[in-house]
């Protein structure tokens, strides 16, 4: 019987399609995959795809895109929503027999469709995963809520993977009763264990326009301009108090899930102080230009070459974000200076500077160029084997727990 893979946002479908590869490699021959494509970044990921791709061989890999059942406008509602009994029926019908499940949590705090599949299934599964990838606790997200309900009987026919072990604490702590693992996540095996790219490094800086003595703080943005706004306030003023700071520069990604990006690089171009003008960049990828009207885009303070939030992140010396994310965690964990302002509680512990008062003290970092010690998987309380590789480890064999701690 096929194996299930039900994918929402970019953090999700990206970790999922890896752990798909990496399953594909280990099942047999005859093993076919379905995928459950319940959100516009998992539809957008796979039909970008091109057609010699492993996941596009129609005779062992079945897509589904939840847009083609309930349709499109019912789908863009449902990114913030849940789906209703007939919605349901017709899943299960479109899905058919299923004997295994690997679930991603969505970005979205309010959607709840991913959660819903999984309470679909759960009767007919031998055994399935929901991986949550977030690497903070965002209080307001309906994973916490439903994980939290110990009366609901589904709960307890799936192992929950989680990052980190402060994550799978929190899970233990609403619900003791629940199969939970830490198994890490692609961006800590990608900081921790990736050969470092000397020639992509001075590649991206030569891109970014960083001069050999400057050093780089890239920003990574989320899809809230206000929290967008007031870090770059906060790190603004800080730079222009001291002239010891004179040879940061920054250079803004912004998240191509922000939803109005017209106004959101409007809005940011408009923030950036005069003073600064000649150190400030926003970073624009083409599906960021190509969301923009006609005239929004002022290139004297933009860099328009395609240059991913990845790469931009790994040429860095420090990184910054509104919240704890991946690419601020992924420095942090490189012994690279980090930093966010949100009041969220990161599942790293003791590595990101955080909140107002920390925003010198982050920018006196960089400009002394002291950095802490690269983090180990060991020291996080994770096995070596890649978070992928858990994943579909896991899949491939019993439900009692296989790499994680």
């Amino acid at each position: 019987m096929p194996t299930l893979f039900v994918c929402h946002s970019v953090g999700d479908t990206n970790a999922i399609m890896a752990a798909a590869k990496a399953f594909l490699k280990k099942a047999p021959e005859d093993e076919a995959l379905k995928f459950l494509l319940i959100g516009k970044a998992a539809e957008e990921k796979f039909r970008a795809l091109p057609p010699g791709d492993l996941f596009n061989d129609i005779a062992r890999v079945e897509l589904i895109y939840l847009s083609r059942i309930v349709g499109p406008d019912r789908a863009a509602a449902l990114e913030n929503g849940e789906l209703i009994p007939e919605e349901l029926g017709l899943i299960s019908a479109q899905l058919g027999e299923i004997n295994k499940a690997l679930i991603g949590t969505p970005s979205q705090n309010n959607c709840i469709v991913p959660f819903q599949v999984a309470g679909l299934l759960a009767d007919r599964l031998e055994h399935g995963c929901i991986y949550n990838d977030y690497l903070f606790e965002e209080k307001a997200h309906a994973y916490w809520g439903v994980v939290a309900k110990e009366d609901d009987r589904w709960l307890k026919k799936y192992t929950w993977l989680l990052p980190l072990p402060g994550a799978t604490e929190l899970v233990h702590s609403l619900n003791p009763a629940l199969r939970a693992e830490s198994i890490g996540h692609p961006s800590i095996d990608s900081a921790i264990t990736a050969p470092t790219d000397s020639a992509l490094i001075s590649r991206t800086r030569g891109e970014l326009e960083i001069a050999e003595a400057q050093a780089l703080l890239f920003i990574s943005g989320t899809k809230d301009l206000d929290d967008d706004q007031a870090l770059l306030w906060e790190l603004y003023h800080a730079i222009a108090s001291d002239a010891k700071y004179k040879n940061i520069v920054i250079r803004i990604g912004l998240h191509p899930g922000a939803p109005d990006l017209s106004s959101y690089v409007a809005s940011l171009q408009a923030q950036i102080p005069e003073g600064l003008r000649d150190r400030v960049k926003l970073v624009i990828t083409p599906k960021v230009e190509g969301a923009c009207a006609e005239g929004v885009i002022r290139r004297e303070l933009c860099i328009s070459k395609g240059i991913s939030g990845d790469n931009a992140a790994n040429a860095a010396n420090a990184v910054a974000c509104s919240v704890p994310a991946t690419l601020v965690n992924s420095a942090a964990l490189q012994g690279k200076p980090g930093f966010y302002l949100q009041d969220k509680e990161p599942f790293i512990q003791g590595r990101l500077l955080a909140g107002r008062a920390n925003a010198v003290l982050f920018l006196d970092q960089i400009a002394s160029a002291k950095k802490p010690e690269p983090a180990t998987k060991g020291a996080l309380g994770l096995c070596e084997e890649a978070a992928t590789e858990i994943m579909a480890k896991m899949l491939l064999s019993a439900p009692d727990g296989v790499g994680g701690r």
